[in-house]
């Protein structure tokens, strides 16, 4: 049969051509879509039209968002989210992400009263001098990547940083607020910013008696439940696309095994749900996965960890297809710029880890029994201890390592003679430490402002019996 031709007249491109202008508009002005709304909140317009706030909905320049005896979140299209406390008057004055960090992104918000907690995402991180929040008193810039801005009654504005650095300006001056201090811009223009004692305050628990709010409706990325309290900053927003990263990883299947970091810091390409997808290093090499992502976890805008199993390229490697039973191990963040120097062992406590697997693919899974990190920043000194469980046995294995001069990495390893490393009975013959012992090793980093956070990953070695030995690997993820 031969093809019909099809020919559109001049109306029809020109209809064509218009619809596509405001379809393309359309998609630009969408900033972000509201994640939850609990209680009373709305939506003013930039052409003053007012209507209920609800979840999905969508949010560009020119909206005002208005809290009253409610709370709402936003997610933004670059990874950023903004959760507005009670009685808050919140507005997108101009917002520009397409898709990419490129120099023309811009995020200006307004903050008329009321207070917010906000995470930034690409926008606040590759370009910091276009990200601010203007109150009636000052401008909030940022050097880092969230905390909480209230407006006081006289009209002071009052900020605290949970990470990296905010910066505060008035028309009588500018100063820098750290990490877990607070600073206040007085309500007389003539008087400087300064630092503050004070803390914003956080609003009381909503009621969770009132029959409109469904906890089942509000999830966090993963698909967990989450309820909505004064102290859930509730649905964490994924990790977001770009460099800047550091990776650490550890893996074993027949074919492979390793345990390392990446080279340099990486430009990282993460899922929408925030799973490491892929990383390039600084010697452009890709490393990339597409099979099923096992589990994992994430602390919002500073780290994420999981384990893949499937097809993997892996470079300078036979690119490896890890079974279930086995996986590659992952811990990626923001290193920490500027890393403390205080002279002391300062404990971190276990808050996520991967199930640890063998390398031959004939022992199931298991999982993190147990796990610490202890540090002394001002002797560069770290000790791990981590004891990966399967069924009835387990290792236990305590390794000294340094962190690299200058960085905020670390590194060690240990052996029976020289550290601890042993295994309960009842281990399969090929994993038993024996009486040749065990060997272990980690890599790691410290992720978040004031190294808030670490991630380590480490493999646990028994000694050669006959053929290639198998590995044991995982991560650990730990904080202050």
């Amino acid at each position: 049969m031969k093809p019909t031709s099809f020919r559109l007249s001049s109306r029809g491109a020109m209809l064509a051509m218009i619809s596509a202008a405001f379809a393309s508009h359309a998609l630009a002005n969408t900033a972000g879509r509201v994640d939850f709304v609990f209680g009373e909140a709305s939506l003013r317009s930039s052409g003053g039209q007012e209507r209920p706030l609800a979840r999905g909905t969508e949010v560009g320049d020119g909206d005002t968002l208005i809290t009253r005896n409610g709370r709402a979140q936003i997610r933004f299209t670059d990874g950023a989210f903004v959760s507005l406390q009670p009685n808050t008057e919140f507005g997108v004055r101009e917002y520009r992400y397409e898709g990419k960090a490129d120099g023309k992104e811009r995020g200006i918000f307004s903050l008329v009263r009321g207070a917010m907690r906000t995470v930034t995402g690409a926008i606040g991180r590759f370009n910091r001098s276009a990200y601010q929040v203007r109150t009636p008193t000052a401008t909030v810039g940022i050097r880092g990547t969230g905390g909480l801005i209230e407006i006081l009654p006289d009209l002071a504005t009052l900020i605290r940083g949970s990470s990296g650095i905010w910066i505060l300006t008035n028309p009588a001056g500018q100063i820098d607020v750290p990490a877990g201090t607070s600073g206040i811009a007085p309500p007389d223009p003539k008087e400087p910013p300064k630092p503050s004692g004070q803390e914003p305050s956080a609003p009381p628990p909503p009621p969770t008696s009132d029959p409109t709010f469904r906890q089942s409706d509000e999830t966090t990325a993963s698909g967990e439940a989450c309820v909505v309290t004064a102290t859930c900053d509730s649905l964490a927003a994924p990790m977001v696309s770009g460099p800047g990263y550091h990776v650490s990883f550890a893996y074993g299947s027949p074919n492979a095994s390793s345990v390392g970091s990446s080279f340099g810091l990486v430009n990282a390409t993460f899922n929408g749900t925030g799973q490491l997808t892929a990383w390039t290093d600084d010697t452009g090499a890709t490393t990339s996965f597409s099979g099923p992502h096992m589990e994992g976890g994430s602390v919002t805008g500073v780290m994420a960890w999981g384990r893949w199993i499937g097809p993997a390229i892996i470079p300078s490697r036979v690119s490896p297809s890890f079974g279930s039973s086995e996986g590659f191990h992952y811990v990626v963040g923001l290193p920490t710029a500027t890393m403390p120097t205080t002279v002391g062992s300062i404990p971190f406590t276990l808050i996520g880890a991967t199930n640890p697997t063998g390398s031959d693919g004939t022992i199931a899974p298991g999982t993190l029994g147990s796990g610490s990190l202890s540090v002394d920043f001002g002797r560069s000194s770290v000790t791990l201890s981590v004891s990966p469980s399967f069924g009835s046995w387990a290792y236990n294995a305590t390794i000294a390592g340094n962190i690299g001069t200058g960085t905020s990495t670390m590194g060690g390893s240990a052996s029976s003679g020289t550290g601890l490393v042993t295994s309960t009975s009842g281990a399969p013959a090929n994993y038993g430490c024996g009486a040749c012992g065990c060997s272990a090793s980690f890599n790691g980093a410290f992720f978040g402002a004031g190294a808030s956070h670490a991630g380590v990953a480490y493999q646990i070695n028994p000694p050669v019996v006959t053929g290639p030995p198998p590995t044991v690997s995982g991560v650990a993820v730990f904080k202050q």
